[in-house]
């Protein structure tokens, strides 16, 4: 039997244990990030948001804003992005990272800035978008982390290039590109 986000969503509701309801969900919603199902993709994750509201769930909560937020994003709902965005970089403890690689290979902290610059591009504040995405390149490459450096240079490419600052965006570009050729992360 084939299990897909909505078997996932209701097997998450049967589980006792809260945190392993809200991964079943933060899973779930990972899962239809890359099916294409926005709204199943938002619904776990605003479910995991009503079930991760607590002190021990810190990281959860995290994971959980930063999935609704990009899935606001998608749907062109860019203010709830910019909420979720916030109150997921406003829960995000570096210390306890763990948790959110279980659902992202990225440093959900960095995710959710990069993805908050992007989010304010839309919104109409290009300096802001711009501020942040540099911030955002700076604050991955001090962690150190491959992926996360990566994913924040394809974002921050992205603000760049529409901001029309195509020597920038091109700068970040071939950093990632050469970034992504010298540790195996061909498919950025």
């Amino acid at each position: 039997m084939a299990v897909g986000p909505v078997r996932v969503a209701e097997l998450a509701r049967e589980i006792g244990d809260n945190r392993q309801k809200v991964r079943a969900l933060l899973a779930s919603a990972n899962f239809s990030i890359w099916t294409g199902k926005i709204q199943q993709w938002l619904s776990d994750a605003e479910a995991a948001i009503a079930l991760a509201d607590t002190p021990e769930l810190r990281q959860e909560l995290s994971v959980a804003y930063q999935l609704a937020g990009w899935a606001h994003h998608r749907m062109a709902d860019f203010s709830d992005a910019q909420t979720c965005f916030d109150r997921a970089e406003e829960l995000f403890d570096p210390q306890s990272q763990s948790t959110a690689s279980l659902f992202t290979m990225v440093d959900a902290g960095v995710q959710s800035r990069a993805l908050r610059a992007l989010t304010l591009w839309e919104l109409g504040y290009q300096d802001q978008a711009k501020v942040l995405a540099e911030e955002t390149i700076r604050l991955a490459e001090g962690r150190s982390h491959p992926v996360s450096i990566a994913f924040v240079q394809a974002i921050a490419s992205s603000v760049f290039s529409r901001r029309g600052e195509t020597r920038r965006a091109l700068e970040v570009a071939e950093s990632l590109s050469a970034r992504s050729m010298d540790t195996s992360l061909i498919s950025l």
